[in-house]
């Protein structure tokens, strides 16, 4: 909805062929630039998108956010890129982009660094377990901001260690390890959603509560993820309070469980995860995790069998 009304305000003529707010759209209309309006408390996806197409609109355009701005590291990935291949928004003040119109991109090589959102659930692994965990092809000075993963566990209780190949930050690797226990934080994760869920299932195994803010955004992803992290842990024997923009998970007995993810990818891994220290947890839905992580479960047994490297 957000997108459509930011797109439509600036020559666009898309309609809800179904309801509104919601795909299926018929899209119409030519982008012409100006200055766009787009609520930034919901998804930093509206922005990087209006980015990326602000160059071929017919005259200059202005991004003005409103609202706050939530997962911010997204929007600096997308502004990079885009520098990389030949475009340069300009950040005149704090949420607001001008792009000039006609600065096309220009092809390039580049080499694609590995997700950390992917990756955070082989970190959170090792820290429910106890034990070691390496993974490759991350870039240890990445704009990503799920990269937040490393310095929450060490804070938690991990061990951390960096290993760039041959000084090249695209090819390092990264160890995770813990031997002592976890301890609950105190953080807002307004810049790293997709690592919420995450740290929500170390929190569950650690010694203190956490109260983790900034998460209003949760509620407005594939499901309502405030919600999956509440009913999941508290039917595997956790309290947990949640609010509108925080959740609290107080520490206790972790048992087994059956988790149904409401096919969101991101939940059946977090609670995979959580389940290989726990055990005896169920993952219904399991080929959710197609989304963004089709290897998931084979890449889950590898690092089970071998002890932790992927």
């Amino acid at each position: 909805g957000p997108l459509v009304d930011a797109l439509n305000a600036s020559g666009g003529k898309i309609r809800y062929t179904g309801t509104s707010g919601f795909p299926p759209l018929l899209i119409e209309g030519v982008l012409s630039g100006g200055d766009i309006v787009v609520d930034g408390s919901i998804s930093s996806q509206f922005i990087s998108s209006l980015l990326i197409v602000a160059p071929y609109a017919q005259k200059d355009t202005r991004i003005i956010l409103t609202g706050g701005i939530v997962s911010e590291p997204y929007i600096r990935i997308t502004t990079s890129m885009m520098e990389i291949f030949g475009v340069s928004p300009v950040r005149s003040e704090p949420g607001t982009w001008s792009i000039q119109s006609g600065m096309g991109y220009r092809p390039t090589d580049y080499t694609v660094e590995g997700d950390y959102s992917s990756a955070s659930y082989w970190f959170g692994m090792a820290a429910i377990t106890g034990g070691e965990i390496t993974v490759e092809g991350l870039n240890t000075r990445s704009l990503q901001g799920d990269r937040k993963m490393l310095d929450i566990l060490r804070e938690m209780g991990c061990r951390v260690a960096m290993k760039e190949s041959e000084g090249l930050t695209q090819s390092g690797e990264i160890t995770v390890s813990r031997s002592g226990p976890l301890t609950g934080v105190d953080i807002d994760m307004s810049d790293c959603p997709d690592i919420v869920q995450t740290v929500a299932m170390v929190a569950a195994i650690a010694q203190s509560p956490t109260r983790i803010t900034g998460i209003h955004h949760l509620r407005e992803k594939e499901s309502d993820r405030v919600a999956a992290i509440v009913q999941g842990l508290e039917s595997m024997g956790l309290r947990v309070q949640a609010r509108w923009d925080e959740i609290i998970i107080h520490p206790g007995t972790v048992s087994g469980g059956i988790i149904n993810p409401a096919r969101d990818h991101r939940t059946a891994m977090c609670f995979a995860m959580l389940g290989s220290g726990v055990g005896d947890v169920t993952i219904l839905e399991g080929k959710c995790v197609s989304k963004s992580y089709p290897e998931f479960w084979e890449v889950f047994r590898e690092v089970w069998s071998t002890g932790g490297s992927c």
